[in-house]
């Protein structure tokens, strides 16, 4: 489901293994991430340091291509998946 290979070379290992796990369900992301999913380029380009601005072409293009639709493209769309990962965080707490 998430082919990463093609996008090592540009996209920060922090970035792109944060998408992976967001996209996965496994953790949220923080600040930078969450405005890049949200579609705010105001709050995107506010947080973003030199390396994420840099790779932010191909940040737009993994999302397109790799991650499953639901979990970016709007405010609500990452207000729902983050919801779902916190309600798997805590079924699996309560597993343990």
């Amino acid at each position: 489901m998430f082919n990463t290979e093609q996008y090592k070379e540009v996209i920060p290992p922090a970035l792109l293994d944060g998408l992976v796990a967001w996209g996965k369900k496994q953790h949220q992301v923080g600040g930078f991430l969450t405005s890049f999913l949200s579609n705010d380029l105001r709050e995107t380009m506010m947080r973003a340091d030199s390396h994420s601005k840099k790779a932010l072409p191909h940040l737009v293009q993994f999302a397109y291509w790799e991650l499953p639709s639901g979990c970016h493209g709007s405010a609500e769309k990452v207000e729902t998946w983050s919801a779902l990962i916190d309600e798997l965080n805590s079924e699996s707490e309560q597993d343990d």
